[in-house]
């Protein structure tokens, strides 16, 4: 069994590069999709676990924790529109508290559940209204 470091090139052209431990990734690595996507962070048993950075090829990007290989915990999404949401991530669902900021200066901080606002929050227009 591998263990140390090391590249793994796939048949499909995606690749990892980083630490093994008993021939699964393990420790910190990078990952290239042949999609264009890649992830560099911590990975335990093969999966992303720790913090770690996501890009996709739309330029969007996650910087946050993984569970084993779910977004869990804290983190920042950035969206090719501009948008950004920095927050609490459950099962890779925008869930618990956090705050959206859309291209237009609009914001909602508060409670989130499955992706939708829910719960207590305070929306703001970019002219300063508040709902």
């Amino acid at each position: 069994m591998a263990t140390g470091k090391g590249r793994l090139i796939n048949p499909n052209g995606s690749m990892y590069q980083g630490e093994w431990k008993d021939d699964l990734a393990h420790g910190f690595g990078e990952y290239f999709s042949m999609a264009g996507a890649n992830y560099r962070g911590l990975w335990h048993c093969d999966r992303q676990h720790g913090k770690g950075t996501e890009i996709w090829p739309d330029k969007c990007s996650y910087v946050g924790n993984f569970l084993n290989g779910v977004k869990q915990g804290t983190g920042v999404f950035t969206f090719s529109d501009g948008a950004m949401y920095d927050g609490s991530l459950k099962r890779g669902d925008i869930h618990g508290h956090g705050t959206y900021v859309w291209p237009d200066g609009r914001r909602y901080v508060g409670q989130w559940k499955e992706n939708r606002m829910h719960g207590k929050g305070e929306f703001t227009w970019s002219d300063n209204r508040r709902y």
